[in-house]
């Protein structure tokens, strides 16, 4: 299965001084627009890291709100998954799939809350990236 995931960290408040190699100032957290790369996992190092997949479109002191959008793939994906921390606490992976042979078109954005922890809220996207023929959910 060809699958890549991003585990990523949208910053709303101070982690500390230094955080993840990256410096950020009391202002830069109220002001953070960009989510910041953890890790990758699966075929991730076939897919740099692009900020245009999860924008933050607004920020609380305990929660974020923030879109992601399908742009690896011009003639669609068969699933792409985010996973996050509801405002109730809860974990949610909102997993979408070709529905048919109707793809996950190219530029589909999805909006999402999570709440946040200690500053920083932590969202994974999943994505199918193989032939849509090899593709079986139930492996997901």
């Amino acid at each position: 299965m060809r699958l890549f995931g991003w585990n990523l960290l949208t910053v709303i408040g101070i982690l500390s001084s230094e955080s993840f190699g990256e410096t950020i100032t009391d202002e830069d957290c109220s002001l953070r627009s960009k989510p910041i790369l953890k890790d990758t996992s699966g075929n991730g190092s076939d897919f740099p890291f692009d900020t245009n997949a999860l924008v933050i479109t607004g920020q609380g002191v305990n929660e974020v709100a923030f879109s992601v959008s399908q742009i690896w793939n011009t003639d669609g994906l068969p699933m792409l998954a985010v996973h996050y921390r509801t405002l109730d606490g809860d974990d949610k992976c909102s997993m979408e799939t070709m529905d048919g042979d109707s793809m996950i078109p190219f530029r589909t954005t999805k909006d999402h809350v999570a709440k946040c922890s200690h500053g920083y809220a932590d969202v994974s996207i999943y994505a199918y990236v193989g032939p849509k023929e090899d593709f079986d959910v139930s492996e997901c």
